[in-house]
């Protein structure tokens, strides 16, 4: 089974939004774990608008590299740019590591209406980043000839 880490900045908004569509398009086909160089309490409007696509991460846990139970990993999602680059020289092994940016939550400005909106966009964007790379790496959603028919240009 393939072990995949995403790290984030505080592991409360981005990265526990990645690791609920992770688990839902690997479908149990992969370990998923999320961690940030900072720890905080998980978002709530990160919750509310996983909630509005059905996903509940509402047991997700803010967590820090020294919570890990597994250290190797054969995939390293990283969100938090620079700082995540620290946690991964922390790590053994050799993951393939693969840079995702995206706007960090807390940049976030506007009222509730307005973050919530701003926040969805976000999710539907790691949703598409997340789809993918499950299909490519672990476990086939979409078949191979299913798959090129979507893609062709005729």
């Amino acid at each position: 089974m393939k072990k995949i880490l995403v790290i984030g900045t505080g592991n409360d908004c981005r990265s526990p939004i990645m690791e609920g569509w992770l688990r839902y398009y690997s479908s149990s086909e992969a370990e998923i774990y999320s961690v940030g160089y900072s720890q905080s309490e998980v978002n709530k409007l990160a919750i509310k608008v996983m909630m509005d696509s059905m996903i509940d991460i509402t047991g997700s846990e803010s967590n820090s590299i020294d919570d890990l139970p597994e250290k190797e990993f054969d995939y390293i999602i990283n969100i938090a740019e620079e700082k995540g680059r620290e946690v991964i020289d922390e790590l053994p092994g050799n993951p393939m590591i693969i840079e995702k940016t995206s706007q960090d939550c807390r940049t976030l400005e506007g009222n509730e209406e307005e973050v919530l909106r701003k926040l969805a966009a976000i999710r539907d964007s790691l949703e598409d980043f997340c789809f993918d790379f499950v299909n490519e790496n672990i476990r086939a959603i979409i078949p191979g000839d299913l798959s090129n028919k979507i893609n062709s240009t005729d």
